[in-house]
C-alpha cells in the first residue's frame, strides 16, 4: 500500500497518495488553524491540534473521529507525539498542560492523567530505553520541556519529576 501525506492546510487536514487527494477525507475546525500533527506509528490514525485547544483523534484508520476540547481548554496545541508502539500519545500546549493519552490503532483514546507546569512545552520524547539500556516501548516514561528551560521526566501514572535546569529555552 502507499504511504500517505497529511497537510495542515490553514484549517483543514487534507490527506494525498501518490500526490493525488484522498477526496473521501476532510477534517476541518470552522476558523481555527491546525497547529500540530502527528501520525499513529503503526496505523492510518492522525492526531491534530488546533488553535483553541481541541485535540483530534481522526483518519482513515480511524473508527470515529473523535476531537477533545477539556484537556487543553483555551489553550494553542504546540506538539502530539506517540510512543513507538502507538499505545500511548503525549500532547502540550501553550498555557504550560501536558497531557497523557492511552491510545489504539482504531483511534481510540482515553484521557490518562495529565500535568499542570509552568510556561509553554513544545519538546516531548520517549524514553525507549531503561536505565540498564534494555529495550521498554509498550508504555515508556517520557521527557518533556520547553520556554522555561527545565527538563521533567514523566509516565502515563500521574508520576512527574524535574530533572535538569538549563536555564535557557530548550
Amino acid at each position: 500500500e502507499q504511504p500517505l501525506l497529511v497537510v495542515a492546510d490553514g484549517c483543514t487536514l487534507r490527506i494525498f497518495r501518490e500526490g493525488e487527494e484522498l477526496l473521501d477525507y476532510n477534517q476541518e475546525r470552522q476558523g481555527l488553524p491546525c497547529t500540530a500533527l502527528a501520525w499513529h506509528p503503526t496505523s492510518k490514525v492522525i492526531a491534530a491540534g488546533w488553535e483553541d485547544g481541541a485535540v483530534t483523534f481522526t483518519g482513515p484508520g480511524a473508527v470515529n473521529a473523535r476531537d477533545d476540547r477539556e484537556v487543553h481548554r483555551d489553550a494553542r496545541i504546540l506538539s502530539i507525539v506517540f510512543n513507538p508502539n502507538g499505545t500511548r500519545c503525549v500532547t502540550t500546549d501553550n498555557n504550560g498542560v501536558v497531557g497523557v493519552w492511552k491510545t489504539d490503532q482504531r483511534g481510540l483514546c482515553n484521557q490518562m492523567c495529565h500535568y499542570r507546569k509552568s510556561g509553554a512545552h513544545d519538546k516531548v520524547i520517549f524514553r525507549t530505553a531503561t536505565p540498564t539500556g534494555e529495550p521498554n516501548l509498550e508504555n515508556p516514561p517520557f521527557f518533556f520541556g520547553g520556554e522555561q528551560g527545565i527538563i521533567y521526566l514523566a509516565d502515563d501514572f500521574g508520576l512527574c519529576s524535574e530533572r535538569y535546569k538549563i536555564g535557557s529555552p530548550l
